[in-house]
Protein backbone atom coordinates (compact mmCIF):
# COMPACT_ATOMS: atom_id res chain seq x y z
CA UNK A 1 0.00 0.00 0.00
CA UNK A 2 2.84 2.19 0.82
CA UNK A 3 4.25 1.92 -2.41
CA UNK A 4 1.38 2.17 -4.14
CA UNK A 5 0.37 5.70 -2.71
CA UNK A 6 4.44 6.88 -3.24
CA UNK A 7 3.91 6.27 -6.75
CA UNK A 8 0.71 8.05 -7.00
CA UNK A 9 -1.15 5.10 -9.11
CA UNK A 10 -4.58 6.31 -9.94
CA UNK A 11 -6.19 2.28 -9.65
CA UNK A 12 -9.36 0.82 -8.37
CA UNK A 13 -8.69 -2.13 -6.69
CA UNK A 14 -10.40 -5.34 -5.62
CA UNK A 15 -9.63 -7.97 -3.38
CA UNK A 16 -12.41 -9.76 -3.98
CA UNK A 17 -10.50 -13.08 -3.70
CA UNK A 18 -10.19 -13.09 0.25
CA UNK A 19 -8.65 -10.50 2.97
CA UNK A 20 -7.94 -12.51 6.54
CA UNK A 21 -9.93 -10.46 8.85
CA UNK A 22 -7.49 -10.76 11.61
CA UNK A 23 -4.49 -9.31 9.77
CA UNK A 24 -6.53 -5.56 9.57
CA UNK A 25 -6.81 -2.43 11.38
CA UNK A 26 -8.44 0.89 11.34
CA UNK A 27 -5.17 2.50 9.89
CA UNK A 28 -4.48 0.00 7.27
CA UNK A 29 -7.62 0.18 6.21
CA UNK A 30 -7.60 3.76 5.68
CA UNK A 31 -4.30 3.30 4.07
CA UNK A 32 -5.93 0.61 1.68
CA UNK A 33 -8.52 2.80 0.48
CA UNK A 34 -6.09 5.95 -0.13
CA UNK A 35 -4.18 3.29 -2.16
CA UNK A 36 -7.33 2.78 -4.14
CA UNK A 37 -8.90 -0.19 -2.58
CA UNK A 38 -12.80 -0.23 -3.18
CA UNK A 39 -13.83 -3.65 -2.40
CA UNK A 40 -13.10 -6.41 0.34
CA UNK A 41 -13.82 -9.90 0.78
CA UNK A 42 -13.55 -11.65 3.95
CA UNK A 43 -13.96 -16.28 4.17
CA UNK A 44 -16.01 -16.66 6.95
CA UNK A 45 -17.94 -19.77 5.67
CA UNK A 46 -19.87 -20.27 8.77
CA UNK A 47 -20.69 -18.70 12.15
CA UNK A 48 -20.53 -21.95 13.86
CA UNK A 49 -17.97 -22.17 16.16
CA UNK A 50 -17.30 -25.83 17.00
CA UNK A 51 -18.05 -26.66 13.02
CA UNK A 52 -14.98 -23.74 12.16
CA UNK A 53 -13.07 -25.65 14.74
CA UNK A 54 -13.80 -29.40 13.24
CA UNK A 55 -12.47 -27.81 9.89
CA UNK A 56 -9.43 -26.56 10.84
CA UNK A 57 -10.37 -22.69 10.73
CA UNK A 58 -10.66 -21.05 14.44
CA UNK A 59 -11.75 -17.61 13.82
CA UNK A 60 -13.37 -15.36 16.05
CA UNK A 61 -16.79 -14.25 15.13
CA UNK A 62 -17.32 -10.95 17.17
CA UNK A 63 -13.64 -9.83 15.61
CA UNK A 64 -15.09 -10.56 12.03
CA UNK A 65 -18.17 -8.72 12.69
CA UNK A 66 -16.55 -5.88 14.11
CA UNK A 67 -14.17 -5.64 11.06
CA UNK A 68 -17.05 -5.98 8.70
CA UNK A 69 -18.80 -2.93 10.61
CA UNK A 70 -15.46 -0.87 9.79
CA UNK A 71 -14.65 -1.19 6.55
CA UNK A 72 -18.58 -0.33 5.94
CA UNK A 73 -18.00 2.62 7.68
CA UNK A 74 -14.72 3.58 5.42
CA UNK A 75 -16.53 3.11 2.32
CA UNK A 76 -15.40 -0.36 1.24
CA UNK A 77 -17.92 -2.41 -0.65
CA UNK A 78 -18.03 -6.00 1.46
CA UNK A 79 -18.46 -9.47 0.39
CA UNK A 80 -18.78 -12.60 2.96
CA UNK A 81 -17.64 -16.32 1.51
CA UNK A 82 -19.59 -18.99 3.46
CA UNK A 83 -19.83 -22.57 2.78
CA UNK A 84 -22.80 -24.63 2.58
CA UNK A 85 -22.51 -28.47 2.78
CA UNK A 86 -19.79 -29.00 5.81
CA UNK A 87 -19.35 -31.96 7.63
CA UNK A 88 -21.35 -31.63 11.00
CA UNK A 89 -23.59 -28.60 9.59
CA UNK A 90 -27.07 -28.71 11.26
CA UNK A 91 -29.96 -27.09 10.70
CA UNK A 92 -29.44 -25.01 14.05
CA UNK A 93 -25.65 -23.88 12.96
CA UNK A 94 -27.23 -23.49 9.43
CA UNK A 95 -29.77 -20.64 11.18
CA UNK A 96 -26.90 -19.23 13.34
CA UNK A 97 -24.95 -18.78 10.18
CA UNK A 98 -27.63 -17.24 8.65
CA UNK A 99 -28.27 -14.74 11.25
CA UNK A 100 -24.32 -13.84 11.23
CA UNK A 101 -24.47 -12.95 7.45
CA UNK A 102 -27.78 -10.50 7.88
CA UNK A 103 -26.42 -9.12 11.26
CA UNK A 104 -23.32 -8.25 9.38
CA UNK A 105 -24.71 -6.42 6.80
CA UNK A 106 -22.77 -8.14 3.66
CA UNK A 107 -23.30 -6.10 0.31
CA UNK A 108 -23.20 -9.25 -1.33
CA UNK A 109 -22.65 -13.07 0.10
CA UNK A 110 -21.83 -15.88 -1.56
CA UNK A 111 -22.86 -19.02 -0.46
CA UNK A 112 -20.66 -21.86 -1.95
CA UNK A 113 -21.62 -25.97 -1.69
CA UNK A 114 -18.64 -27.86 0.18
CA UNK A 115 -16.06 -29.49 -2.57
CA UNK A 116 -14.00 -32.19 -1.42
CA UNK A 117 -11.18 -31.92 -3.59
CA UNK A 118 -8.67 -34.67 -3.65
CA UNK A 119 -5.53 -34.50 -1.47
CA UNK A 120 -7.91 -32.44 1.11
CA UNK A 121 -8.76 -33.67 4.84
CA UNK A 122 -12.60 -32.99 3.60
CA UNK A 123 -11.96 -35.30 0.65
CA UNK A 124 -10.78 -37.48 3.49
CA UNK A 125 -13.67 -37.37 5.83
CA UNK A 126 -15.93 -38.15 2.98
CA UNK A 127 -13.62 -40.89 1.68
CA UNK A 128 -14.10 -42.73 4.98
CA UNK A 129 -17.18 -41.68 6.16
CA UNK A 130 -19.85 -40.44 3.53
CA UNK A 131 -20.58 -41.04 -0.33
CA UNK A 132 -19.18 -39.20 -3.55
CA UNK A 133 -21.79 -38.04 -5.68
CA UNK A 134 -19.71 -36.45 -7.83
CA UNK A 135 -16.01 -37.52 -9.22
CA UNK A 136 -13.98 -34.32 -7.93
CA UNK A 137 -10.81 -35.97 -9.52
CA UNK A 138 -11.60 -34.66 -12.72
CA UNK A 139 -12.00 -31.32 -14.37
CA UNK A 140 -15.31 -29.22 -12.66
CA UNK A 141 -15.93 -26.71 -15.28
CA UNK A 142 -19.03 -25.48 -13.28
CA UNK A 143 -17.09 -24.30 -10.26
CA UNK A 144 -18.89 -23.55 -6.46
CA UNK A 145 -22.04 -22.33 -7.61
CA UNK A 146 -23.31 -24.55 -9.87
CA UNK A 147 -25.92 -25.47 -7.39
CA UNK A 148 -25.37 -29.15 -7.10
CA UNK A 149 -23.96 -31.15 -3.94
CA UNK A 150 -21.02 -33.06 -4.05
CA UNK A 151 -21.20 -35.53 -1.71
CA UNK A 152 -23.00 -36.77 1.34
CA UNK A 153 -21.81 -37.47 4.89
CA UNK A 154 -23.00 -39.10 7.62
CA UNK A 155 -27.22 -38.37 8.35
CA UNK A 156 -26.91 -34.92 6.07
CA UNK A 157 -28.10 -36.04 2.67
CA UNK A 158 -28.39 -34.28 -0.84
CA UNK A 159 -31.74 -33.01 -0.56
CA UNK A 160 -31.12 -31.33 2.95
CA UNK A 161 -27.67 -29.30 2.01
CA UNK A 162 -29.49 -28.40 -1.32
CA UNK A 163 -32.44 -26.42 0.33
CA UNK A 164 -29.83 -25.17 2.69
CA UNK A 165 -28.20 -23.79 -0.26
CA UNK A 166 -31.09 -22.15 -1.94
CA UNK A 167 -32.79 -20.90 0.97
CA UNK A 168 -29.66 -18.82 2.01
CA UNK A 169 -29.99 -17.01 -1.15
CA UNK A 170 -33.36 -16.28 -1.17
CA UNK A 171 -33.14 -15.76 2.71
CA UNK A 172 -30.53 -13.17 2.34
CA UNK A 173 -31.14 -11.48 -1.50
CA UNK A 174 -34.31 -9.64 -0.28
CA UNK A 175 -35.39 -6.64 -2.84
CA UNK A 176 -33.66 -4.09 -1.36
CA UNK A 177 -30.32 -6.00 -0.97
CA UNK A 178 -30.94 -7.33 -4.09
CA UNK A 179 -30.52 -3.48 -5.42
CA UNK A 180 -27.57 -2.55 -3.30
CA UNK A 181 -25.83 -5.55 -4.99
CA UNK A 182 -26.55 -4.53 -8.31
CA UNK A 183 -25.24 -1.13 -7.17
CA UNK A 184 -21.68 -2.38 -5.97
CA UNK A 185 -21.23 -3.42 -10.12
CA UNK A 186 -18.13 -2.12 -11.49
CA UNK A 187 -17.79 -4.40 -14.23
CA UNK A 188 -19.80 -7.02 -17.41
CA UNK A 189 -18.40 -9.67 -15.55
CA UNK A 190 -19.18 -8.74 -12.19
CA UNK A 191 -22.63 -8.41 -13.37
CA UNK A 192 -22.08 -11.73 -15.55
CA UNK A 193 -21.44 -13.71 -12.30
CA UNK A 194 -24.55 -12.17 -10.10
CA UNK A 195 -26.57 -13.51 -13.36
CA UNK A 196 -25.31 -17.23 -13.13
CA UNK A 197 -25.49 -17.13 -9.32
CA UNK A 198 -28.78 -16.16 -9.67
CA UNK A 199 -30.00 -18.40 -11.90
CA UNK A 200 -28.42 -21.55 -9.79
CA UNK A 201 -30.95 -20.52 -6.87
CA UNK A 202 -33.78 -20.25 -9.19
CA UNK A 203 -33.24 -23.01 -11.94
CA UNK A 204 -30.50 -24.98 -10.52
CA UNK A 205 -30.45 -28.60 -10.32
CA UNK A 206 -33.04 -30.26 -7.49
CA UNK A 207 -33.12 -33.17 -5.40
CA UNK A 208 -37.08 -33.01 -4.33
Amino acid sequence: MDGLLERRYDLVINLQTGVRTENLDEPLLKKMRRAGVFKLAFGVESADSSLLAKHGKPLDLNSVAHTVAMARRLGFVVYGFFIIGLPGETDESFARTMDFVKGCRFHVANFCLAIPFPGTDLYKMVEQGGRFLIDTTRTIPSGFYDGRVFFEYGAMDSVTVQNRYQRAYKEFYTFSRRLRALATIRSLSELRWLWQAWRSVNYGRRYS
